[in-house]
């Protein structure tokens, strides 16, 4: 990107751009004409700094030679574009695109980095590409001090005196490393003396927001170097201890505990402390008196809302109380569908959860399979609450909640049957088949809904048990009943319910197209007798579907029973289209002019239902001409 240019004519405005593996580009130009090069890319310095966000050895440093021999690249003006010396600004074809470096120096976020990460050899490859004035020097021996690495100290000693630090500015960095032999190292180059333990501890006595800082990130070693020269760890009201605790500081807490009582520790640091990843960090406060249930189960309740398996398990192990607050951790690792937390609190419960009770029909509605086998299973629910759950699981359409429940001795007849008239009221043919198959099943002989279900899905014990009811509601549906069960094919309910009726005249004629359709002769006879039917209702449907269906007997029938004679022409064509008779389908449209495009393409639906393709050519021919 650095090396990429533009050919600038000096004469005018027109560029051209290039870079350098476009060899051999050559231009038309004017005699008169001079050319600069310059670069295509002007670097934003501003990013630079974003850059050392994420160093790796060595390969940073490249980057920062780059930018800083960057006024050193040379372009070839003849190999790149083409434009001899004498043509080029300045009269040489080798030119220098940029008169400064990129950058002056490193910047200074750079070296924090080298320092941070401990980069020597990052380090020497910059002493050896540049030297550094003394407030520079003076500012990267600082740096080296608080990388607490006596190796990198010693690097940048080699080119400047301790001496050009200020103690006051070191000191507080010595006080928050966890390395005596560092500090140990430093003391000794800023005092130029020897120092044994004592006298370091006097030099660097903690503040207790240091102190507290080493007990977060649990440097025991100087921690311990601290107490046993005098810090106190009750001061402060042991708030050492405390931090160590809620920042899960394994050896710090550890090392306290064995000197203090736990009892004087706040309840909260306790909770958490108690919230810890580490098992066994929790172990080791309960190991010491700390009350696993502080605070009315926060901390299993914690474990239950974060789904920590593995914590709540360890807390469990050691005593918690599963019970507490109306089993508030139990209901809130239900509320997040944890079942691997749920079967482990029943698996430690010795009797049954009461907000279960409460909380056992929400779960079932939900379709929450897992959890309400698991009630089930550790025989947290009443058989009486089966019922009712049963009752939802079926209201929400939960099929393997209703059958788990089902299995499990639910009772399927509570609230005096409404369950199957639900099930029938909604058509559910699954949860229908289910109860019907139990032979204890209350039936009630006084619902519509059970009625019409029977009638259109051939439940004959249903339709039955209403006939012989003889109820006020058998007979206000029996009609509505007979059209239903017609019309979805049950003719054997059918007939029983057209023995039923003694005055067909209001269902008579929709009962007669159905019949029709379905080509049960025995009715259709029955309701021609009865003289309470016109044959040529809704422009003979009835007449219409007997041909379609093939069925003869019937339309004799029909005919015999007064049919339109126009009807009974354009039956006879539908019949040849049925079959395929292409004669008679010419006949018979030339010789009693009929379009052949009645009742809404009747003749050709038939056609194409059986496959006749001639047919379905002549059909198509007659209703162009």
């Amino acid at each position: 990107m650095l090396q990429m240019t533009k050919l600038e004519i000096i004469e005018d405005s027109n560029i051209i751009s290039g870079c350098q593996n476009l060899l051999g580009r050559k231009r038309k130009r004017g005699n008169s004409e001079k050319y600069r090069i310059s670069p295509s890319v002007e670097f934003n310095t501003a990013y630079i700094d974003g850059y050392t966000i994420n160093i790796h050895e060595n390969t940073s440093f490249e980057f920062f030679k780059i930018l800083l021999d960057a006024h050193n690249i040379e372009i070839d003006s003849e190999k790149l574009y083409g434009i001899p010396a004498d043509l080029m600004e300045g009269g040489s074809n080798l030119v220098k695109i940029r008169k400064d470096p990129i950058i002056s120096k490193i910047p200074n976020r750079f070296f924090y980095q080298i320092f941070k990460e401990k980069h020597v050899q990052t380090l020497k490859d910059i002493f050896e590409y540049q030297s550094f004035d003394q407030q520079t020097l003076k500012f990267l021996l600082e740096l080296s001090v608080r990388s607490y690495s006596i190796e990198m100290v010693e690097f940048i000693l080699q080119h400047c005196p301790f001496d050009v630090v200020d103690k006051r500015n070191i000191i507080p960095h010595l006080k928050k490393s966890d390395n005596l032999e560092f500090i140990e190292y430093i003391l000794e180059k800023l005092y130029q003396v020897r120092f044994d333990r004592k006298k370091i501890f006097e030099v660097i006595t903690p503040s207790y927001e240091s102190l507290y800082k080493h007990a977060e990130l649990d440097h025991i070693d100087i921690i311990r170097f601290f107490v046993e020269n005098g810090i106190d760890p009750s001061n402060r009201k042991y708030l050492v201890l405390e931090t160590a605790i809620r920042h899960s500081s394994f050896e710090t807490a550890k090392y306290f505990l064995l000197q203090v009582s736990i009892n004087n520790i706040s309840e909260n640091a306790i909770l958490a402390g108690m919230k810890s990843k580490n098992p066994d960090f929790v172990k080791l406060l309960i190991d010491h008196g700390a009350n696993v249930n502080v605070k009315s189960g926060a901390a299993l309740y914690y474990g239950c809302l974060k789904g920590a398996t593995e914590y709540v398990s360890s807390l469990i192990q050691n005593g918690a109380d599963v019970y507490i607050d109306n089993s508030k951790a139990l209901q809130k690792a239900v509320d997040k569908n944890y079942s691997d937390i749920v079967e482990l609190i029943l698996k430690n419960s010795v009797r049954p959860h009461e907000i279960i009770k409460t909380i056992f029909v929400g779960v079932c509605i939900r379709g929450h399979y897992n959890l309400v086998k698991l009630f089930i299973k550790y025989n947290q629910v009443p058989k009486n609450f089966l019922g009712e759950a049963l009752y939802y699981a079926l209201f929400y359409r939960n099929t393997v909640i209703y059958e788990l429940l089902l299995e499990n001795g639910a009772d399927y007849n509570v609230k005096s049957g409404k369950m199957l008239e639900m099930a029938a009221q909604r058509e559910d043919k699954t949860f229908m088949d289910i109860l019907l198959s139990k032979k204890d099943i209350q039936i009630s002989n006084n619902s519509r809904s059970l009625f019409i279900y029977g009638c259109k899905y051939g439940k004959v014990d249903l339709v039955e048990k209403h006939i012989n009811s003889k109820s006020r509601c058998f007979f206000r549906n029996l009609k509505g009943g007979l059209l239903v069960a017609l019309e979805n094919g049950q003719e054997r309910i059918s007939k029983m319910l057209i023995s039923e009726i003694n005055d067909l005249k209001e269902v008579g004629n929709k009962a007669l197209v159905f019949a029709c359709k379905n080509g049960y002769f025995d009715i259709v006879q029955k309701l021609c007798d009865s003289n309470e039917v016109d044959v040529n209702m809704y422009e003979g449907d009835a007449y219409f579907n007997s041909v379609s269906g093939g069925f003869q007997k019937i339309s004799s029938c029909l005919i015999k029973a007064g049919l339109n004679m126009g009807y009974i022409d354009m039956g006879k064509i539908a019949e040849a289209c049925r079959n395929g008779d292409n004669e008679r389908i010419t006949e018979l449209v030339q010789t009693k002019d009929i379009n052949i495009s009645f009742k809404n393409d009747l003749c050709l639906k038939l056609a194409c239902g059986r496959g006749h393709l001639e047919t379905v050519r002549l059909i198509l021919r007659l209703k162009n001409e």
